[in-house]
């Protein structure tokens, strides 16, 4: 299965770019995305809250705790990936496609970045409906529970398993590919802050 990421469309993110090159601090707020976009204050913050899930922004602060008033500064974060390239599709979690970024770090991103270029599934893949009915596609090598917690903690044995796993199943990938200077594990984070795991449901 192979996927294209598409340009930059998203209303909010646009909105986002346009308020932080006009904004002091470079970042950007709901209630700001509301005034751009002439939308609602609690639409604004919806689509805010689809970027951060989407790993396209992150919050300045790490104060979650208290009711938020649509004005908590939030900054964009530009995807690893190059507009108009193919990628291949590793597994399917839900909405999600775990895929490998410029970086070959095997990260999710949401199926809105992408247009299906080959909808084609491998035949290895093994297919579950969680109780959410959400659909989750992976390897079975990749299937076992806390698999990609450990390989984004760096442990030696969960990324020696990825990339070997790439090799045998997905060849021509692996080829266009370069594992980590480190692995199997790494003597520190290569990409600090992204551990390219789907964020959790609070």
């Amino acid at each position: 299965m192979r996927v294209v990421f598409l340009e930059e469309s998203d209303p909010t993110r646009l909105a986002a770019r346009e308020v932080e090159g006009q904004s002091d601090d470079g970042c950007f707020s709901a209630n700001e995305i509301a005034r751009i976009r002439g939308i609602g204050q609690e639409e604004a913050q919806e689509s805010v809250d689809l970027l951060s899930e989407r790993c396209l922004c992150s919050r300045t602060d790490d104060d979650w705790t208290g009711p938020r008033s649509g004005d908590e500064r939030w900054c964009l974060i530009g995807p690893s990936l190059t507009v108009g390239r193919e990628y291949e599709v590793l597994t399917v979690e839900g909405d999600w496609y775990r895929l490998l970024d410029d970086r070959d770090d095997p990260v999710l991103f949401h199926q809105i970045c992408f247009a299906v270029s080959d909808p084609t599934e491998p035949t290895f893949w093994v297919c579950e409906v969680d109780e959410d009915g959400e659909r989750h596609c992976a390897p079975p090598e990749w299937s076992q529970v806390g698999f990609w917690e450990d390989y984004h903690d760096r442990m030696p044995e969960a990324c020696r398993r990825f990339w070997e796993s790439l090799k045998t199943l997905y060849p021509d990938t692996s080829k266009e590919r370069t594992p980590p200077a480190h692995a199997p594990g790494w003597a520190e984070s290569r990409w600090p802050g992204i551990d390219g795991n789907r964020p959790r449901k609070s």
